[in-house]
């Protein structure tokens, strides 16, 4: 266990188990669902994995959203990689930012949830459906994101090829 601990960065804290554990907290508490466990290390798994979906939302469609928008706008991935290696705060502010999304990327699924729920509970809809079409949509954001972060690999390799 404690192996884990030490491989746990302020990364995975900050925008994975913190907005899964608040948002969570928050479904709990709104009674859109409960964690049936006093089961801490399973406690734990749920809220690294709420957050880790919440930041792949963050990234998958709220970035494109608002790069549409024209309200963010990101440089080039090679002048990302060269102005690291010169200046490593740039790093600590990609974090800081990262959590940013993650939280706002949280409070819009917490919107989501908190009327999705009482649309549910209005109109009697069976939760059966509603649970495979959100394990398919899972499965194509966490495909995405595979994809995404096998292109930012490729960058990467392309990016050293050319040092």
């Amino acid at each position: 266990m404690s192996s884990i601990l030490e491989k746990i960065s302020s990364y995975n804290i900050f925008n994975y188990l913190f907005p899964g554990a608040v948002f969570v907290f928050a479904c709990e508490a709104s009674d859109i669902f409960k964690i049936a466990s006093d089961n801490v290390i399973l406690a734990l798994i749920i809220y690294y994995f709420s957050g880790m979906t919440i930041s792949r939302i963050g990234s998958m469609i709220l970035d494109p959203i608002l790069m549409r928008l024209g309200w963010i706008k990101f440089s080039h991935y090679s002048d990302y990689l060269r102005a690291t290696e010169k200046d490593a705060k740039i790093e600590i502010f990609i974090e800081v930012s990262n959590t940013y999304r993650t939280l706002g990327s949280m409070c819009l699924c917490l919107i989501a949830a908190f009327e999705g729920h009482a649309v549910l509970q209005a109109y009697s809809i069976p939760i059966g459906p509603i649970k495979l079409i959100g394990i398919i949509a899972l499965a194509c954001l966490f495909i995405f994101s595979y994809k995404k972060q096998i292109g930012f690999i490729r960058q990467r390799v392309d990016f050293q090829k050319r040092k």
